[in-house]
């Protein structure tokens, strides 16, 4: 996200010339990234929430995008699977969370970390003063004080990896192909088995879309279509 007026301002004008969505939408839109501007450049010089090395631990799983509310719904068909105590996040998306919780206040911490990751804003973040998204906003933050990838005990970036769609790492559905959770843990065994780190992170993408077993292809993205107003 380019923190420019001019592009917000073209950008905007470009989404309401959209006839293929909703009025509302892209009404709305121009007006949501104002609010964005404010929320960053407030949390960039007051962070609310807990960053995840200010806490003990041995290993942490983010599951991306899966809110804790829609989580207790599944909690009771899952053994494993325990809803108790919960912590306020230091992002609501990628980038913002990959900003404050890599900040080099805490560089001993994540010298000292593991970090297995399939979320392609580590490209975006880590090491580039930080990222503000994929849109345009008027104002806010510019750069943050983010360490770089060499400051990591490890750092492996799963995202880069390409595979043939037959490949055993992958799920080919009716409404796309992705690559398949079960790459992303047998590298985070294999970090915790074979790198001297004191600590592991292992981020999967799922449950973000997309989802290459939708029934059907609007839903491949479902919030695209939503936006549209394919779907309710």
């Amino acid at each position: 996200m380019a923190v420019s007026f001019h592009k917000w301002v073209s950008q905007g004008l470009s989404n309401l010339g959209n006839s293929s969505k909703p009025l509302t939408s892209r009404v709305i839109r121009p007006i949501y990234y104002i609010y964005v501007a404010f929320l960053l450049s407030i949390t960039k010089w007051r962070p609310w929430g807990t960053n995840i090395f200010e806490r003990d631990w041995d290993a942490i799983i983010l599951l991306d995008a899966c809110r804790v509310d829609a989580l207790r719904e599944v909690e009771d068909e899952y053994d494993f699977l325990a809803v108790e105590e919960t912590i306020t996040s230091v992002g609501s998306t990628s980038f913002e969370w990959m900003n404050h919780t890599f900040d080099t206040e805490y560089r001993n911490e994540i010298e000292r970390t593991a970090y297995v990751s399939g979320n392609g804003y580590t490209d975006r973040v880590i090491g580039q003063g930080g990222d503000t998204g994929h849109a345009a906003i008027p104002f806010g933050p510019t750069e943050y004080d983010i360490v770089d990838h060499e400051d990591f005990g490890y750092l492996e970036e799963l995202w880069r990896v390409e595979f043939d769609e037959d490949a055993e790492w992958m799920i080919n559905g009716n409404a796309g192909s992705r690559t398949h959770p079960k790459y992303t843990t047998d590298r985070a065994i294999r970090a915790g088995r074979e790198r001297q780190t004191e600590q592991l992170i292992v981020h999967y993408m799922y449950p973000h879309d997309p989802f290459p077993l939708a029934d059907r292809p609007d839903l491949f993205r479902p919030f695209d279509a939503l936006r549209s107003g394919n779907v309710t």
